[in-house]
């Protein structure tokens, strides 16, 4: 139901309403003037369901296509301290609102995370000018965090006519916790309960797509990742061509994720020469500007500084230009390494992380992340795993599958497994991959190279690529949550 928020009654016998310069409605009985907006409906779907939230002032259109989300305070903006200092704020206000006693259960890690998540969604809101959420579940207490969209109308109504003067829209952020139990603080910086795990996230039991694509059937000459592309809050698969381009380039072409990957929304040649099995790639915002940048990760011999490098090309402008080219702390590395970039520290900056599958020092598979806020000229961990040591049928991705704020390492045996399908085992990030939280076999039969295996990371869902072999005659994609 619409809300009115204002009317008036109007009586005349001579008054008229005149829309432009060609419609008149006569106002010769009582007319209901006001304004009407679907505003409130939508806070109160918000706030269903025992959520406490904190709202903020409601942001024009005109503030909209610039950014701002209060005054002098901008998402556009070079220096994004004035933004990050008003979200907190928000986050600040939710939990002083509920009781003193919850109050004291929030320890600083959940309130760091809450506010990273919180900047993420209002910052894709404001640019994508439409509603957007996250949800983050921890043990004892649920996260939200977003922008409703809401559209309203000045009216006149009389004589039997409904006339609509004007129409608006605006932006109304929010984020809001719910609490669930009486876990307590680990002093690990998480609320936790009696084992302090966090949620569980998909266990790859069912499959949520099965479809063929725009793109042709491919082969090794192509990597692919995922990410929102065009901030639609869809997940895009993103096809990199190494070698054999008609740019003489390594190519980026995006598969639109909102019509299930049947068009494109790009085709580009990149300022990278073409490539081929020394190069690895991965996607991340590193200059926060809302685009998703591409990281070409430099393995093997030849790179002139004699270490693994990274040469990160700039999404703003579709990868035409770098923003970073730098060597490593990191050796240089050949088909026993694998590479992936995820906030491991959680500052805002995408690190590296080098997975070590074979000829480890442990016995292991190893991880070694190196830190971004340093160029990768440091480590931040450098473990051995719970995992044996692995090969070629193994894939690696990562994410936050327990949402317990740690990131986790999803291993994907392909072939020769116990099963007989395609396994996932996910490695506890807390406790840094020294433990398993699922070892688990799934609905899709043992695969092989044909298949690549990507992450969803808004909902932890497994992206099966097969690049050839299809029954489609295309590069096909089945989802598994």
């Amino acid at each position: 139901m619409k809300d009115i928020l204002s009317g008036c009654s109007i009586k005349s016998v001579s008054l008229f309403i005149i829309i432009g310069l060609w419609f008149v409605v006569p106002l010769n009985a009582e007319a209901e003037c006001g304004y009407e907006t679907n505003k409130f409906d939508l806070k109160a779907g918000v706030e269903g369901g025992g959520w406490t939230a904190a709202w903020a002032d409601d942001i024009s259109e005109t503030d909209v296509a610039q950014g701002l989300v209060a005054t002098g305070v901008s998402i556009y903006s070079a220096n994004p301290a004035p933004f990050y200092a008003w979200v907190e704020e928000l986050i600040r206000r939710t939990i002083q609102s509920l009781s003193s006693s919850i109050q004291d259960r929030f320890s600083q890690r959940v309130i760091e995370q809450a506010n990273q998540l919180a900047s993420e969604a209002i910052k894709a809101a404001i640019r994508g000018q439409s509603a957007n959420e996250v949800l983050r579940q921890f043990d004892t207490v649920d996260f939200k965090a977003g922008a409703i969209q809401y559209a309203g109308r000045n009216y006149c109504k009389g004589l039997g006519q409904d006339v609509t003067l004007s129409n608006t829209w605006g932006i109304k952020p929010y984020v809001a916790f719910r609490w669930r139990g009486s876990g307590t603080d680990t002093g690990s910086g998480q609320i936790s309960g009696s084992e302090g795990s966090g949620s569980q996230g998909p266990t790859y039991q069912s499959f949520i797509l099965h479809t063929g694509t725009a793109l042709h059937e491919t082969g090794e000459d192509f990597d692919f990742v995922v990410g929102d592309w065009n901030r639609d809050g869809a997940i895009d698969l993103i096809a990199i061509k190494k070698r054999g381009t008609g740019s003489n380039s390594t190519e980026v072409h995006v598969l639109n994720g909102a019509s299930n990957f049947s068009n494109f929304i790009l085709h580009t040649g990149t300022a990278l020469h073409e490539t081929g099995e020394d190069f690895d790639f991965a996607v991340g915002d590193w200059n926060r500007d809302g685009s998703l940048d591409l990281v070409a990760i430099k393995k093997k011999s030849g790179t002139g500084s004699n270490s693994t490098e990274v040469h990160i090309l700039n999404g703003a402008s579709n990868y035409s230009n770098f923003i970073l080219q730098t060597s490593t702390a990191l050796h240089e590395t050949g088909s026993n390494f694998d590479f992936a970039v995820t906030d491991w520290n959680r500052d805002g900056r995408p690190d590296l992380i080098a997975l070590k599958k074979s000829g480890s020092g442990t016995n292991s598979t190893e991880v070694h992340i190196l830190d971004g806020a340093s160029n990768f000229s440091n480590f931040l961990l450098q473990t051995g795993t719970a995992l044996h040591e692995t090969g070629e049928d193994f894939d690696f991705v990562v994410g936050d599958w327990n949402r317990d704020g740690a990131v986790d390492l999803i291993a994907v045996k392909k072939n020769r497994t116990g099963s007989n399908s395609t396994e996932v085992h996910i490695l506890n990030g807390a406790l840094n991959f020294s433990n398993f939280l699922l070892q688990t076999g799934t609905p899709l039969h043992q695969t092989s190279s044909d298949f690549d295996f990507v992450v969803n990371d808004i909902d932890l869902g497994l992206f099966a690529i097969k690049k050839r072999g299809t029954g489609t005659n295309s590069t096909e994609v089945h989802a598994l949550r």
